[in-house]
């Protein structure tokens, strides 16, 4: 499913970044164009690449590298229950099904967590640009 032409965001100060990451939550599509005079353009662009990587980033790449792990954990689990002669296969399907969805949720869920840290991580660096600036 396409979504069309992206929503872009211009940011001009630190507030602007701190309204982008509220408003992240909301939607996926969005591109960041920093507009700064007064900052080195290598900086800038440094921040609007990583700003841009982070929005891009829903999550789905961490949720699938935990499922796959729980996945690889529950696996290894049921081989010890075969070995032993006491597998029950509705257990294990109760508990393939419940562990594989909690862990696709804590995957999705810290990838989201950490994109949020990472830009306002960018924020501060860009407030302490704005505080040496002003006179």
């Amino acid at each position: 499913m396409a979504q069309g032409a992206p929503t872009i965001i211009r940011i001009e100060s630190a507030a602007n970044l701190e309204a982008l990451i509220l408003q992240r939550s909301r939607s996926t599509n969005i591109r960041a164009e920093f507009l700064l005079t007064d900052i080195p353009s290598e900086q800038v662009m440094r921040w609007e690449t990583g700003v841009n990587q982070i929005l891009q980033d829903c999550g789905c790449v961490l949720a699938a590298k935990c499922t796959t792990y729980t996945t690889m954990f529950v696996a290894g689990i049921a081989l010890v229950y075969v070995f032993e002669g006491k597998f029950q296969w509705p257990a294990f399907v109760l508990l393939a099904s419940l562990s594989s969805i909690a862990a696709t949720l804590a995957g999705k869920s810290a990838a989201r967590a950490i994109g949020r840290a990472r830009l306002r991580r960018i924020a501060a660096e860009l407030r302490d640009f704005d505080i040496l600036k002003s006179p």
